[in-house]
């Protein structure tokens, strides 16, 4: 609470989104984060296109930095060998692969990274070519507050 508070005086709104550290959480931890007055939580488990069932428990689609531990889901998506090594190898065709699953099915495509990976790993030029195909679509932009409020006021 006191950290979200800060944050709040700092910039001057509301802070309604909170991220797990390194996206561990245990059983009780969903509860203390709506208790501080947060409206949602994310969790760092990827490849989540559908909307979010948890508010506390909410998955990202992609990561912006290669994950070796990502092949049998890459395999699942990939039409050849070629297309799932490329996949495996570049987080930004991975990306716009996940993408194209969202905007021909529906849900939410949630990218999330750290600006220190990407600098570490001179990925800058993948992240524009992410954000170029995102600017190219008919798409929806929100936080994460502003989609859990939209999801509570329909449920």
């Amino acid at each position: 609470r006191a950290g979200k508070e800060a944050l709040e005086g700092i910039i001057g709104r509301a802070v309604t989104s909170f991220c797990y550290p390194y996206g561990a959480y245990a059983e009780e931890h969903p509860a203390m984060v709506r208790a501080a007055g947060f409206a949602t939580a994310r969790t760092v488990e990827r490849f989540r296109t559908d909307l979010p069932s948890d508010l506390f428990r909410m998955g990202t689609t992609t990561h912006g930095y290669r994950h070796l531990v990502d092949g049998p889901q890459i395999l699942r998506r990939a039409r050849t060998p070629r297309q799932a090594v490329g996949m495996w190898r570049h987080w930004d065709v991975l990306g716009r692969r996940l993408l194209d699953e969202v905007c021909a099915t529906g849900g939410v495509f949630h990218l999330w990274g750290h600006s220190w990976e990407i600098d570490d790993h001179d990925d800058w030029d993948r992240l524009k070519s992410v954000l170029d195909e995102l600017a190219d679509r008919d798409v929806v932009f929100v936080t994460n507050g502003e989609l859990a409020a939209h999801l509570e006021g329909a449920a």
